[in-house]
C-alpha cells in the first residue's frame, strides 16, 4: 500500500515512535550507548549528503529517519530513566521530601494511601509521582503541600517491574514520615476541574435516575466507576468498552455538534474554529486529559489549522504528527494503553477507507451497469450514491468494514492487555454507536437547559429513557452464549505477532491490488479458528482440576470439555471467589458454566453478587439448606442470582447433581462436631466412572460414618485432603486406598494434615501437587 509514499514527515514520526516503544525493552546504560551510536550514525549520514554527489536525498531522509529515533531515546532518558536511576539511590533509605499530595486512595483508621507528586528530593528538584503510605488517617487532602523526612522503599505492594514504574509514573514507595509538617496550597487547576466534573456529575445522576445517569456520566465525563460491574462486564463482552472511554469519538462528537451550531449562527469561519477548539480544550481539561482524547484534540486541532489556512490536511499525517508530539512532551505516554488503542484504531480506519471507497464503487457499477469510472459522469455518480436506499447500504458495510479494520489493528495491545475478544462487537458496535451519539448531542443542550426546569426535566426523561433501552439491548445482545473468545490460548501470541508483521509490510510496500492487505487477516483467523477448534477437541473427553488454597478456603477449578465451573468451599470471602474467576480467565475460559456452594456462610451473599457481576455464570448450585439460618442464607442468595438472570439448582445431599456434560457431584450432608458450629463434609466429583473426591479436614473424626468414608475412599480414584472445617485434633488416619491412588495435600503444607511422626505416610500415600486430569480412556 506503500502509506508513506509522499509523506515524509509521517515517515518520521513513525521511526520516533517505533524508536519509543523499543526504548522500553532497553536499559538504561544501553539507552546511552544507542543513544552515542545514533549520533554518529546521523553525523556521518549528514557528512555523506554534503559530500555525495548521487542520492543525497536518499541520504538526508536517513539521516532524518536516525535523528528522530535518538530523539525519541534521549527524551526517554532525560524524562524517565536518568531521574529513576538518581531516585534508585535513596532506595531504603531516608530522605527529605516536599510533595503534593494529588489525591486520596484510601483513607482508614489503621492504614491511609494517598498519590503524591514530589517537588523536591534532598532539596533537588525532581518532578515524579509516588505512593505516600501512612500506618494512620493522616486525614490529608488534595492539594496539600506535605514536607518530612520519609522512608524510600520499592513498590512491593504493587509490582516489581520497572515498566510498572514507568508506566503508571511512579517511582518512589513513601513510608513512615517524620517531622511532618502539612499546609494548605491554592487549589491546582487539574483539581478544580476535578471538581467541576464532580458538580456536572451530580447534576446529571440527579435528574437522571440509577444506572442509565451513571451511563451518561461515563459517557459524557469518563466516570466508568459510577457504573455497575455487571454494566461493565455486559459492555466488554459487547466489544463496547472503547464507547465508555473517552476516545475521539466523543471529541468528534462534540467538535460536529458545536461546528454545526456555531455555523447556522452564521459565526465567521476564523471566530468558529478558534472557539471549537477553545470548548474542546474545555473538555479535555474536565475529563482529565486522557491520551486517547489528547490525540484526538490534536488531530483536529490540526485539521482546522488548515482549514482555517485554505490548505487540505492527510489523515495519516496528522495522526502520526500528533503521537510524535505526545511522545515528545511525555515520554511516560508510550506505556499508555489507550493512546495506543486509539491510534491503532484511527490506523485501521485510515485503510478501511479504501476500501470503502471501492464499495461505493462496486455499487455503482453494479446497480447502472458501468464497468469503470471512466464511462459514467461524477455529478451523476455523487447523485446515485445520494439516494437514502444507497447510503443505507454505504452506511452498514462501511460501519461493518471499519469495526473489522478497526479491531485487526488493535490485535497487538488486545492480545497484551485484554483477556478475551468479542464476536458480536461489528453488530454491537453497529446498533448502539448512533444511539450513544444521540445521548452525546442530547446531554449538552441538557446541561444548558438546567436553568429551564420544565425543558430540563423533558430532556433528561428522554435522555433516561434511550439510555435504559441501551442497557436493556447490551444486556440482551450478552445474553447469547459464547460470544467471545479467550486471547489467553498460547496460540494467540505466534498468530498476533505475524500478523502484526505482515500488516506492517502491507502498509509501508508498494501494493499493486489494495485488498491484499486483507489476506494476513483472513489467514490469521482461520488458522486460530483451527486452533481454538482443536482445543476444544482435545478437551471433549478431558476433565481438568485445579486446586486453588489459601487457608480455610479453597476452590476448585473444573474444565470439562469447553465448560468451565467452580466448587466454592470458602468462608464466603469475595477474594478467594475472584481468585477462582482469575485463574479460569488463564485457563481460557470467557464464561461459567456453574458455580457450585458445598455449604454456607453468612458472607456468601456479598462474595455471590460480586462473583455474579464480575463473570458471566450460567448456572448457581445452592445445597438444600439444613436448618433455618441457611434456608435464610439461601433465599438471599436466589434473590442475587435473579437479579442477574442467573438460574439456580437446588441441589439435595447423597443424590447425584450433574454440574456439566460429564461431570457431577455428590455432596455429604454437612456433619458437627461438638467442639465446633463449622460443619465438617466430603463431596465426590464423577467424571467418566472416575472419582474425586474432597475430605474436609476433621472428617475422619466422625466414629458413625467409617465404613461411608472407607468406601469413598478405595472407591476414589484421586483424593483430596482439605483445610476447611474444624482443625483435626488428632492425626488423620486414612483407610485403605487403592494402590494406584494419588492423596493430594493441599496448601504446600504437609505437615498440616501429616505430623512428622508420620513421614513414611507421604511416601505411602504418593503425595503430590499437580493439576489432576481425568481421561474418558483412563
Amino acid at each position: 500500500m506503500n502509506i508513506f509514499h509522499r509523506r515524509h514527515f509521517a515517515l518520521f514520526c513513525t521511526i520516533f515512535a517505533a524508536a519509543s516503544i523499543c526504548g522500553c525493552f532497553l536499559a538504561y546504560h544501553g539507552k546511552i550507548n544507542t543513544v552515542i551510536a545514533f549520533g554518529i550514525l546521523t553525523a556521518t549520514l549528514v557528512l555523506a549528503t554534503l559530500l555525495l554527489k548521487r542520492h543525497k536525498s536518499v541520504a538526508f531522509k536517513s539521516a532524518l529517519c536516525v535523528f528522530f529515533a535518538l530523539i525519541a531515546l534521549l527524551s526517554q532518558i532525560v524524562r524517565i530513566d536518568y531521574p529513576l536511576q538518581q531516585i534508585e539511590k535513596y532506595l531504603g533509605k531516608r530522605a527529605d521530601i516536599t510533595a503534593v499530595v494529588k489525591s486520596v486512595n484510601s483513607s482508614q483508621n489503621f492504614l491511609s494511601l494517598y498519590s503524591v507528586e514530589i517537588e523536591t528530593l534532598d532539596k533537588t528538584k525532581i518532578n515524579t509521582s509516588a505512593i505516600l503510605e501512612f500506618d494512620y488517617n493522616a486525614e490529608l487532602e488534595a492539594g496539600e503541600i506535605i514536607t518530612g523526612e520519609f522512608l524510600i522503599n520499592k513498590i512491593d505492594a504493587y509490582s516489581e517491574t520497572p515498566t510498572y514504574y514507568k508506566a503508571k509514573n511512579i517511582t518512589l514507595y513513601l513510608h513512615s514520615p517524620e517531622n511532618l509538617t502539612v499546609e494548605r496550597a491554592n487549589p491546582e487547576l487539574s483539581l478544580k476541574f476535578r471538581k467541576l466534573n464532580q458538580t456536572i456529575s451530580r447534576i446529571i445522576t440527579k435528574q437522571i435516575d440509577g444506572e442509565a445517569g451513571n451511563l451518561v456520566s461515563a459517557l459524557m465525563l469518563g466516570n466508568k466507576d459510577l457504573l455497575d460491574d455487571s454494566t461493565l462486564r455486559d459492555f466488554r463482552r459487547a466489544g463496547l468498552s472503547h464507547v465508555l472511554a473517552i476516545s475521539g469519538m466523543h471529541l468528534s462528537v462534540l467538535i460536529f455538534f458545536l461546528d454545526f451550531i456555531l455555523k447556522k449562527l452564521k459565526i465567521r469561519k476564523i471566530i468558529r474554529g478558534g472557539t471549537v477548539i477553545f470548548i474542546a480544550l474545555f473538555y479535555l481539561a474536565l475529563c482529565g486529559f486522557p491520551l486517547s482524547t489528547v490525540r484526538a484534540f490534536l488531530m483536529a486541532a490540526t485539521v482546522y489549522l488548515a482549514f482555517l489556512l485554505q490548505d487540505e490536511s492527510d489523515l495519516l499525517t496528522t495522526l502520526l504528527f500528533s503521537l510524535f508530539l505526545i511522545l515528545l512532551i511525555s515520554p511516560n505516554a508510550v506505556y499508555d494503553i489507550g493512546l495506543w488503542l486509539s491510534f491503532l484504531a484511527v490506523v485501521g480506519i485510515f485503510v478501511a477507507q479504501y476500501f470503502i471507497q471501492g464499495l461505493s464503487d462496486f455499487l455503482y457499477s453494479k446497480l447502472n451497469k458501468a464497468k469503470s469510472r471512466d464511462k459514467y459522469s461524477l455529478k451523476k455518480r455523487k447523485s446515485f450514491l445520494s439516494t437514502r436506499k444507497i447510503k443505507f447500504i454505504i452506511y452498514i458495510l462501511s460501519s461493518i468494514t471499519i469495526t473489522l479494520f478497526a479491531n485487526i489493528f488493535i490485535c497487538v495491545p488486545a492480545w497484551l492487555y485484554f483477556d478475551e475478544i468479542s464476536l458480536i462487537s461489528p453488530v454491537s458496535n453497529l446498533l448502539v454507536s448512533p444511539i450513544v451519539a444521540v445521548v452525546l448531542y442530547l446531554s449538552p443542550i441538557f446541561l444548558l437547559t438546567s436553568f429551564i426546569s420544565p425543558l430540563h426535566k423533558l430532556l433528561g426523561w428522554v435522555i433516561e429513557s434511550i439510555c435504559n433501552f441501551l442497557l436493556q439491548l447490551i444486556s440482551f445482545i450478552t445474553s447469547f452464549k459464547h460470544i467471545t473468545i479467550s486471547m489467553n490460548y498460547k496460540f494467540v501470541g505466534p498468530i498476533t505477532v505475524i500478523l502484526a508483521i505482515f500488516l506492517t509490510l502491507c502498509l509501508v510496500i508498494k501494493l499493486k491490488k489494495k485488498w491484499i492487505i486483507v489476506i494476513p487477516p483472513i489467514i490469521a483467523g482461520i488458522v486460530f479458528s483451527c486452533c481454538v477448534s482443536f482445543d476444544t477437541q482435545y478437551y471433549k473427553n478431558i476433565t481438568q482440576i485445579d486446586y486453588i488454597g489459601g487457608d480455610e478456603s479453597e476452590m476448585l477449578l473444573l474444565r470439562d470439555g469447553s465448560q468451565y465451573s467452580i466448587i466454592d468451599i470458602s468462608t464466603g470471602g469475595s477474594l478467594h471467589s475472584y481468585n477462582a474467576y482469575l485463574l479460569s480467565l488463564e485457563n481460557c475460559a470467557t464464561e461459567l458454566n456453574s458455580y457450585v456452594i458445598t455449604h454456607y456462610h453468612k458472607y456468601h451473599e456479598n462474595s455471590v453478587r460480586k462473583i455474579l457481576k464480575k463473570a458471566v455464570i450460567n448456572k448457581l448450585y445452592l445445597p438444600y439448606p439444613q436448618d433455618i439460618d441457611e434456608y435464610y442464607i439461601m433465599s438471599a442468595l436466589i434473590t442475587v442470582a435473579n437479579n442477574e438472570n442467573v438460574d439456580v439448582v437446588i441441589y439435595d445431599s447423597l443424590a447425584k447433581t450433574p454440574i456439566s456434560t460429564n461431570l457431577s457431584i455428590l455432596l455429604s450432608p454437612r456433619y458437627y462436631l461438638k467442639r465446633s458450629t463449622h460443619p465438617t463434609f466430603y463431596f465426590t466429583l464423577e467424571a467418566y466412572k472416575q472419582h474425586y473426591t474432597y475430605f474436609s479436614e476433621s472428617i475422619f473424626e466422625m466414629q458413625n460414618i467409617e465404613n461411608e468414608l472407607s468406601d469413598t475412599v478405595f472407591n476414589s480414584r484421586f483424593i483430596l485432603l482439605g483445610t476447611h472445617g474444624p482443625k483435626t485434633k488428632t492425626d488423620i488416619i486414612l483407610p485403605p486406598i487403592l494402590k494406584n491412588s494419588s492423596v493430594i495435600i493441599t496448601n504446600n503444607e504437609i505437615n498440616q494434615f501429616f505430623k512428622p511422626t508420620n513421614i513414611s505416610e507421604k511416601t505411602f500415600y504418593n503425595v503430590t501437587y499437580c493439576r489432576i486430569i481425568i481421561t474418558k480412556n483412563r
